[in-house]
């Protein structure tokens, strides 16, 4: 989770919620970004935006990012997908 503005010190912790799936018969990997819940130290930032960064490995460098959200409602259900080469997963 990337705070897109506002002071990263006032970051206090967070969870993300994901959801994945495989598909052996295609050899594809789907992850569905569902939302972000993220406690913040200062009460004075409620304008903070965030959005999440994936980056799948270790064959080939494949980078995701998802819209960009407030921070009191991070509800993304966004998905991605990727091809994973057999035996691999």
């Amino acid at each position: 989770l990337i705070p897109t503005n506002g002071p990263s010190q006032s970051l206090s912790s967070g969870q993300l919620e994901i959801r994945l799936k495989y598909d052996i018969k295609n050899s594809k990997v789907w992850i569905f970004v569902l939302k972000a819940t993220l406690e913040m130290n200062d009460t004075s930032v409620k304008q903070t935006l965030v959005q999440v960064h994936l980056t799948a490995l270790p064959t080939k460098r494949i980078r995701y990012r998802t819209r960009v959200k407030p921070i009191e409602n991070a509800m993304f259900a966004e998905e991605f997908f990727f091809k994973v080469p057999p035996g691999n997963f």
